[in-house]
């Protein structure tokens, strides 16, 4: 993953555009500042990607609306969760796995039922969301 991370942003470093992006690794939640950067009260972005804890996706959720443009992206990854919010829980499965299965349930019905976004799941790999704000 951090290898992955390292060519993606070398390869940003070498584009033109290398200066209108801004790379931000830390808390998800935005509540820290994530690296040298503070996350300023107004400041918009036109792209994220959150791969944190998943319990707190929908906090993360919350906090992004604020700091996404309208039609930014806030992509969400491990939608699918291994397969498992497509099929009945599984008692066989360890316990922690079937609660966030449970709370991606009813964390992708909270976003069907949101206006403010667009949204669309793309099954690639474990599952990407991705949510355009129009709100």
């Amino acid at each position: 993953m951090i290898l992955k991370l390292l060519r993606m942003i070398r390869s940003w470093q070498s584009c033109t555009i290398a200066s209108t992006i801004l790379i931000l690794l830390g808390d998800s939640r935005l509540t820290e500042p994530c690296g040298d950067h503070v996350i300023n009260e107004g400041e918009l972005f036109d792209f994220a990607f959150v791969d944190g804890d998943k319990r707190n996706y929908g906090n993360y959720h919350e906090r992004l609306m604020k700091h996404v443009r309208f039609g930014g992206l806030i992509v969400y990854d491990n939608m699918l969760w291994f397969g498992m919010v497509a099929v009945p829980e599984n008692p066989q499965h360890e316990e922690s796995m079937n609660s966030i299965r449970e709370y991606f349930i009813n964390f992708n019905k909270m976003h069907a039922a949101d206006s403010s976004i667009e949204l669309s799941l793309i099954c690639m790999a474990d599952g990407v969301t991705v949510c355009r704000r129009i709100a």
